[in-house]
């Protein structure tokens, strides 16, 4: 480039010999040969990628649905519509003393207004308890119960749900041999159901409680394990609430979340307490501090096992583990 410039003057200098003219055109050629200036390039932002806040959506509680509980009592007829088909049903107990034992029969007459010539009738032979309610455990189903629960002289417990078959007029009743006492009906919630109480030989003959619903197919169990019934104020060495191990039981605790934890043995010696069971593959125990161990469980019935038929954990006969309490 400076080599240019040099040769360039050098023929402006000749030129200025010989005429202005020709010297002006080399000026304005060399202007135009000028670099031109350097302009910066127009600044752009970075894009904001922030998204814009979103409002939490709002949690909305499902409505609890409304509790329907009717209880009833003997000689007062009840109307309520069992299927929701509009008309009037009428629900009836009734009972008579049938001899000077204080024994009792009952019958329950449930007269659908859709078939008001053919009542239905169900009745109770022999109890010297018998309680009976109406409810409704799912009120979008569309159909309401009748619960009946009786206990006999030898404290053995019946109790039969009624409902209205869906599409029909006829009735189903579902029977099993737990209790509904008078209070345990009282209880009744659409959410929770109502609680019975059953007896098992589970760890000995032994009281269980659980809560229940009657579906279109039976009962249906709300609460995920049966309870045992205990007696907080018992002492730690009551023979009847506790059981004394005389051999070592294998188990697996349990987390104050309900998982399990780490493999654990009960040494023989140490005086155990029922807690629950599903009635099939586990009971579980409560030690003296606290800690609660699964065990695994089986029941054989005489009909399925024959001379194997008993109650069964970790594959040994439990009477093997300790002294059982029956009842007689």
């Amino acid at each position: 480039m400076k080599k240019l410039i040099a040769i360039l003057l050098a023929a402006v200098f000749i030129l200025s010999l010989t005429g202005c003219s020709k010297l002006g055109r080399i000026i304005d050629i060399l202007r135009e040969t000028e670099a031109p200036d350097y302009t910066d390039v127009p600044g752009t932002e970075a894009p904001d990628n922030t998204p814009e806040p979103t409002e939490a959506p709002e949690v909305t509680e499902e409505p609890v649905p409304e509790t329907f509980l009717v209880m009833l009592e003997p000689g007062v007829p009840v109307a309520v519509d069992l299927d929701e088909d509009g008309k009037t049903d009428t629900v009836l107990l009734t009972g008579r003393a049938i001899d000077e034992w204080d024994d009792y029969e009952f019958t329950l007459t449930i007269t659908l207004g859709a078939n008001s010539g053919d009542p239905y009738k169900y009745v109770v032979d022999y109890c010297f308890e018998c309680n009976a309610c109406i409810i409704d455990c799912y009120p979008d189903d569309g159909r309401k119960e009748v619960l009946i629960s009786s206990a006999a002289a030898s404290e053995d417990w019946d109790t039969v749900a009624f409902r209205v078959i869906d599409g029909s007029t006829q009735i189903d009743d579902f029977h099993e041999y737990f209790g509904v006492t008078r209070e345990e009906m009282l209880g009744f919630s659409a959410v929770d159901g109502f609680e019975i109480r059953d007896y098992t030989d589970v760890l000995g003959t032994r009281l269980l409680h659980a809560r229940m619903k009657v579906t279109s197919r039976g009962y249906f169990m709300v609460s995920e394990d049966y309870s045992y019934v205990l007696d907080s104020s018992a002492p730690a060495d009551d023979e009847y609430w506790t059981i004394l191990l005389t051999a070592p039981l294998d188990g697996t605790m349990v987390k104050p979340d309900g998982t399990a934890g780490d493999a654990f043995t009960i040494p023989a010696g140490t005086r155990i307490r029922p807690y629950k069971t599903n009635l099939d593959d586990y009971v579980s125990v409560l030690l003296p501090d606290g800690t609660v161990v699964k065990i695994r469980l089986e029941i054989h019935s005489w009909s399925d096992y024959g001379s194997d038929w008993g109650i069964f954990l970790n594959g040994k006969n439990q009477d093997e583990y300790a002294e059982m309490f029956y009842a007689g």
